[in-house]
């Protein structure tokens, strides 16, 4: 492919979209030995911090769909990292509650996501990765309010648009 045509694909989506995968690559490698995904990791130190939330908050504090979050929330109590009870308000809800070997796996994590991101960032010197991480909040900040305010306030949830009659 020539320099030209190479251009066009190097789009901020495109290129947005690469550094996502080595992002995933890189966690995943490193958080190998604990036996977590990055996703996984998430949910647990959200549960970790709020104890007693039910699946659709924790959704929404990971900025993950519902149905992602139910999968990655039965797993971790496969491997007893969280449990899970009905809901004391809600008796339709179940809420989740990490165990100690959930905060073990967290706290095993927590060196392995340090250098994951030193890592991720070592091409950057100090002022490049402060300035990157900001320009990144930045961007996420007004988009999702931007689709918030577009969407009623809800902007992870896609509209069902209605079958052609």
């Amino acid at each position: 492919m020539d320099n030209a045509s190479y251009a066009r694909i190097r789009t901020p989506g495109h290129q947005i979209r690469r550094l996502h995968q080595v992002s995933v690559a890189v966690f995943h490698d490193c958080l190998q030995s604990v036996n977590l995904t990055p996703i996984q990791y998430t949910i647990l130190v959200i549960i970790g911090l709020e104890p007693g939330l039910e699946q659709t908050t924790i959704a929404v504090r990971a900025e993950l769909d519902t149905s992602t979050t139910g999968d990655v929330i039965k797993r971790l109590e496969k491997h007893g990292m969280i449990r899970r009870e009905v809901g004391a308000r809600d008796r339709r809800a179940r809420v989740a509650y990490i165990t100690p070997s959930g905060e073990e796996a967290i706290t095993d994590a927590q060196p392995l996501i340090a250098e994951a991101i030193q890592h991720m960032l070592s091409p950057l010197d100090e002022a490049e990765q402060a300035s990157m991480l900001e320009m990144i909040e930045r961007i996420l900040s007004y988009h999702v309010s931007h689709r918030a305010t577009e969407c009623n306030g809800k902007p992870w949830q896609r509209e069902l648009k209605s079958a052609p009659e």
